[in-house]
């Protein structure tokens, strides 16, 4: 009787094995195995289907072969590997580095069938942590115990380095700033910094790379067609250009998130027509203000008039918004001047608007050199030079401007 169920128990093995495609699953088949000690039958199979669709199997093929039946389900080196890698990532956010255990895994995967990685970043990280442990025991095993361990005590930003994984532009600049940021979640967990704080670390960073200026850049909402989005690693020829637009005398001038007003003001020129989906979702002003104790004069009004006239006679689009001073009579006690420009969203126009507005208010803070002159995009500064007034180096870099000018449209979306 003991040999007839144990004949139709590993039939029933067989059946299950063809029904999830197991024979063709690396880790194999499902086993009856025999128990003396606990006197009893299991089924044992590695990864595949989870323990509940085998139980139903079972009773759908075979009901009284069933009966008594244990299940086991064991998980391969990758899959516990895999199950580590997520359960440090998903740990981000919590205020203590959690510790793998390999019940941890088990319980992250016990509903999961046929786990396996989901994307090329997982699937690399499983293969640097497994293969750490085969080359430090040289061996080609790695148990839940070590996997656990090896990362709890490295971490993943070490197995993310090795695999060549490719990097998000914010993860570049974590992966260079977290040591000295004291940001320690980087190393555990791949959490990444604020792009706030990456984007002025880069800016007081006299040393900083081309690769952490592309990286800055593209976090930046006023220069996204450039970088952003594109699934691609950043251009070192094209940050070496693009440093000559950051990189200022006071430190690198970054631009950080648009808090301006948002929509064209009375007197501005019409917006881009770009249909909405190929719009970045938000742009950056350049802002400028000047204040002293005295009102302007009337030559001092009269020259206002003066660069504001011949700078919108000369300004190249007529389809952006240019300089634009706001009305003396909405000003504040001590503003003499004070005006706006919205930077565009087309990134071939970006440093010609640039340069053109900067050229101006230059010739404005010139007209009245006694008041306090204030130029910045949000809460960062402009640099002023006495002899070369308002300007960012390689503003009117034509390398650069082409670059930016062959970026297609629809490409900001």
């Amino acid at each position: 009787m003991a040999s007839d169920r144990a004949t139709r128990l590993r039939r029933l093995a067989r059946t299950l094995t063809e029904r999830f495609g197991l024979a063709l699953h690396r880790h194999g088949a499902v086993e009856a195995e025999w128990s003396g000690s606990a006197r009893a039958w299991t089924f044992a199979w590695t990864d595949g289907p989870t323990v509940p669709q085998v139980r139903a199997a079972c009773r759908e093929a075979e009901p009284a072969a069933g009966e008594g039946l244990r299940y086991a389900r064991t998980l391969s080196q990758d899959a516990v590997a895999l199950g580590a890698v997520r359960l440090t990532v998903s740990s981000t956010g919590t205020s203590r580095r959690p510790l793998l255990r390999p019940a941890d895994i088990e319980a992250l995967l016990r509903d999961e069938p046929f786990p396996m990685p989901r994307t090329d970043r997982e699937r690399a990280l499983v293969y640097a942590v497994v293969y750490e442990i085969h080359d430090a025991h040289h061996r080609n095993q790695a148990r839940a115990e070590e996997i656990c361990g090896l990362i709890n005590q490295y971490g993943l930003a070490m197995f993310l380095r090795r695999c060549g994984a490719e990097l998000s532009p914010v993860e570049i600049l974590t992966a260079h700033y977290a040591a000295t940021h004291a940001h320690p979640a980087w190393r555990y967990q791949l959490a990444p910094m604020d792009a706030d704080v990456l984007v002025r670390a880069v800016r007081e960073d006299p040393r900083a790379s081309a690769e952490l200026i592309t990286a800055a850049l593209a976090l930046l909402p006023g220069l996204p067609a450039l970088f952003a989005g594109r699934g691609r690693t950043p251009d070192p020829s094209r940050a070496r250009r693009a440093d000559g637009v950051v990189r200022g005398r006071q430190g690198l001038f970054l631009p950080g998130r648009a808090s301006g007003p948002g929509g064209v003001r009375p007197g501005a020129r019409p917006a881009l027509s770009h249909p909405p989906h190929t719009l970045p979702a938000m742009s950056v002003s350049l802002y400028y203000s000047a204040h002293r104790t005295t009102p302007l004069t009337e030559a001092e009004s009269a020259s206002i008039a003066r660069v504001v006239a011949a700078h919108m006679a000369s300004f190249p689009y007529s389809d952006e918004e240019s300089l634009y001073v706001y009305d003396r009579r909405a000003a504040g006690p001590r503003e003499i001047v004070a005006g706006s420009t919205k930077m565009p969203l087309d990134p071939g126009r970006l440093m010609p608007v640039i340069a053109h507005v900067l050229d101006s208010v230059t010739e404005l803070r010139r007209a009245m050199p006694d008041a306090e002159w204030r130029v910045h995009m949000d809460d960062l500064d402009v640099p002023w030079d006495e002899a070369e007034g308002y300007a960012l180096p390689g503003m009117r870099d034509a390398d650069l401007i082409a670059e930016l000018a062959a970026v297609p449209d629809g490409a900001a979306g």
